[in-house]
């Protein structure tokens, strides 16, 4: 299943420009805050040891995170669990026909 991982880091900002209809985990919280450490990226990651998911679309890479450091290690993650990381924005899919994507892993 596709899913959409949402963050922004105030309550105060829109979460619609993200929104879509694909089920959604959103995180209200800094990007600095290591992506293993948010609430609804832990439910994520259940639902991904569960077997649950096998695509997770974000906005933009930097939803992930605002640390390259930890954006990289959460890619490569969840790349090795086999799960697909699409970023719309950049127009990036991590895992092509089973396969990591060599442009998208040197892009990123």
């Amino acid at each position: 299943m596709r899913v959409k991982y949402i963050r922004v880091s105030t309550p105060e900002q829109n979460l619609v420009r993200q929104e879509s209809n694909l089920k959604s985990y959103a995180d209200v919280c800094s990007g600095s805050i290591a992506f293993i450490e948010r609430d609804e990226a832990k439910k994520l990651l259940r639902d991904i040891d569960n077997g649950l998911v096998t695509e997770v679309e974000v906005h933009s890479i930097d939803r992930l995170g605002r640390n390259t450091l930890d954006i990289m290690q959460t890619i490569q993650m969840l790349t090795d669990e086999n799960i697909n990381v699409i970023s719309t924005k950049e127009g990036l899919q991590t895992i092509v026909d089973g396969k990591e994507n060599p442009v998208a892993k040197m892009m990123i």
